[in-house]
């Protein structure tokens, strides 16, 4: 709004300046003019004393009007800006602890966490009291604290960072895979990161178990054919083992 300004203090445009002062000055003018000239024309001393008190009074009301009542609407118009501020600020903090993505604030300088939303403290087991104040590392919660160190970079760098593959550790210690998006706020005029964390650990198991069920079907499948296209014994096993050890080499991977 007009006469406000981000910081909630109050100023007036130069227009509404100008015309304020250009205001007081000619009811000055007037009133002096009167205060002066018009006991100059009254015989009696004491008459035109009073009545030049009168008019310098008279100016000094004008003026004090005039000038609440220009404040006043400015200041109006500030109480109805900060009122607005303060349901916006309200909206904010409702949709942000009601999210559905675990979702959290921590200080860029040292990872400290400034809020965290309900979601957030139930991925993690943590209640807000217990991380409010403390650091991402003083909680554990990056299983490699090098992934932080990382995103920040990238952030200061300029550029973005959505759905990113992270590791986490809860308060019980379980580690939980995740997407993070990480965005630079400001909070109190000092850089924030505001994360946000997609938990896809069942995906990533659900997506392993149905990895798995395709390599033992495949096995199965490979041994069905080994049966049908050999007779001999020797050359049927030989073709057997083959299939499987080909189907079940990702699986001695992931163990190594």
């Amino acid at each position: 709004m007009n006469g406000t300004k981000p910081g909630g203090r109050l100023e007036l445009g130069s227009a509404q300046l100008r015309v304020a002062v250009a205001f007081v000055i000619v009811s000055g003018l007037v009133l002096l003019l009167l205060a002066v000239v018009l006991p100059s024309y009254l015989q009696d001393q004491q008459l035109a004393a009073r009545v030049g008190a009168l008019a310098g009074f008279a100016y000094i009301v004008v003026s004090a009007t005039y000038i609440y009542f220009l404040y006043s609407r400015r200041i109006s118009a500030l109480l109805r800006s900060q009122e607005e501020l303060a349901k916006a600020e309200e909206r904010f903090s409702k949709a942000f602890d009601f999210a559905p993505i675990a979702t959290c604030i921590t200080k860029l300088k040292d990872g400290s966490f400034v809020d965290a939303n309900r979601a957030f403290q139930q991925m993690m087991g943590y209640t807000k009291e217990e991380m409010l104040g403390r650091t991402t590392l003083d909680l554990g919660l990056w299983a490699d604290p090098r992934q932080r160190d990382e995103l920040v970079r990238i952030l200061k760098e300029g550029r973005t960072l959505v759905g990113r593959d992270v590791e986490i550790k809860t308060k019980s210690g379980e580690r939980r895979s995740a997407k993070l998006s990480v965005v630079l706020i400001e909070v109190g005029g000092e850089g924030c990161l505001l994360s946000m964390y997609e938990d896809v650990t069942e995906l990533k198991r659900s997506l392993a178990k149905s990895a798995r069920l395709n390599r033992l079907y495949s096995t199965l499948s490979a041994g069905n054919q080994a049966m049908v296209r050999y007779k001999e014994r020797g050359r049927l096993m030989s073709e057997i083992c083959r299939a499987q050890a080909q189907v079940l080499q990702p699986w001695v991977s992931e163990a190594a």
